[in-house]
Formats: structure tokens, C-alpha cells, sequence
């Protein structure tokens, strides 16, 4: 029996489980973190399929389950709890349940979708669960973003980002390419994706959201179809 075709379906596996476990905590600091671990698990899972030429149908589909859950589930159940839990009950249910459905439609439309090798069509997934994970952590941070001020931004991000995961705008993706002007913009973006984590570590303030918005702006300045 061959072992290593399963190494990286455990891996996304993983990144189901912490999707669950971020749930299950409810935690603005811990499932945050949990969701992040959960990226981890995503960025190596593919790589690690690559690398022992494992991909397959089955891992594919699971990676996407993964993601909705880890994504998609998690960030808007934690986002409604701890960022519009003062805020219209009704618009905060509506909001984070779009988030839900449109992350659900992005992926089954990456799975089928022969033209996302160089670029993405639609923002990725998880940049937008990431992003709406680390907005969740700020509330227990509290260095900066006073959530009981300006509510109609807190309710529109969700849309805003719901509408961005499906439309047909292109994202860079940071895969290897040849053209060296795309080489240097994902250096870029790489660059400022590790100084928002070490500047997050050093100073506790999260500045991954924010790095996600420069990597929103990059992509619709520099991509191209």
C-alpha cells in the first residue's frame, strides 16, 4: 500500500479540523490563531501533493469542504459573535450568511474552473476568511478598531467581500510563473504578507487585515485577464 498518497488529504483534513475547533473554541484570540494554523495546512497540503505527485479528484474536493469550513463557516460564525454582536441582528445574521454562501459559490466554481492557473478568478477564499479571522482577533486585541463606532462599514464588509470571492475580477495568485514583472509583484506581496506577521507579533496589533487589503489593491492594479 501506498502511504504517501494520503499525506496530503491528512493535511486537509487538518485544515477541516481546525475550522471545527475554531468553531467549537469561539475564542476571539485562540480561534483566530486556530484558523491561521488552519492556512498553514492549506498552503502545504498542495505543495506536499505536488511534490509527491499525489494530487487526485478526491483531494481536490476535500480542499474545497476544507476551506468552506475553515474559510467560510468559521470567520463569519466568529465575526457575527464578536464584531456585530452589537449591530442589527437581523442585518449581522444576513451579512455573515453571505459570506457563507458566496465563499460556498467560489469554491465550487474554482473546482470547475479550467483558467485559475496563473491568476484567480474571484478573490481566494481564504484571504477573505483570514481577513474576517484577524478583524475577530482585534476585538480581543483592542489596540485600535473600536467596533461600536461607524457600524454601517462592519455590516458592509461582509457584502463587499461576499461580492469580491465571485466576481470576475482577477487576483494574483502566488504560484510560479516566468514573467518576471509578476515575479516582482508577488515578491512584494510576500513581502508585506511576512512583515504584517512580524509586526502583528512584535507589537500585537493586527496587521494581517491590512495586508490583505494591499494584496486586494495589488491584484486589481496589476493583474490582468
Amino acid at each position: 500500500m501506498n502511504l504517501k498518497k494520503y499525506i496530503p488529504s491528512t493535511l486537509t483534513a487538518m485544515n477541516l479540523a481546525s475550522g471545527f475547533v475554531a468553531i467549537i473554541i469561539n475564542d476571539p484570540f485562540y480561534s483566530p490563531l486556530i484558523i491561521l494554523l488552519g492556512g498553514f495546512f492549506d498552503l502545504l497540503d498542495g505543495a506536499v501533493a505536488r511534490k509527491l505527485n499525489a494530487s487526485s479528484e478526491f483531494g481536490a474536493e476535500l480542499d474545497s469542504l476544507a476551506d468552506l469550513i475553515t474559510f467560510g463557516v468559521a470567520p463569519a460564525y466568529l465575526y457575527y459573535h464578536h464584531v456585530l454582536q452589537n449591530q442589527n441582528h437581523v442585518a449581522a445574521i444576513i451579512v455573515t450568511t453571505l459570506l457563507v454562501v458566496f465563499a460556498g459559490l467560489r469554491l465550487a466554481k474554482f473546482n470547475i474552473d479550467t483558467e485559475q492557473k496563473n491568476s484567480f478568478i474571484g478573490l481566494p477564499t481564504p484571504s477573505t476568511g483570514l481577513f474576517f479571522a484577524f478583524l475577530v482577533y482585534e476585538q480581543y486585541a483592542k489596540t485600535i478598531i473600536d467596533y461600536n463606532q461607524t457600524p454601517y462599514i462592519w455590516i458592509a464588509l461582509p457584502v463587499i467581500f461576499a461580492l469580491l470571492m465571485v466576481s470576475p475580477l482577477p487576483f494574483l495568485a502566488m504560484k510560479r510563473d516566468e514573467d518576471k514583472r509578476k515575479k516582482i509583484i508577488q515578491m512584494t506581496t510576500g513581502i508585506i504578507f511576512i512583515l504584517s506577521v512580524i509586526l502583528w507579533v512584535i507589537t500585537g496589533m493586527p496587521f494581517i487585515p491590512l495586508a490583505f487589503i494591499i494584496y486586494i489593491f495589488i491584484s486589481l492594479l496589476f493583474c490582468k485577464k
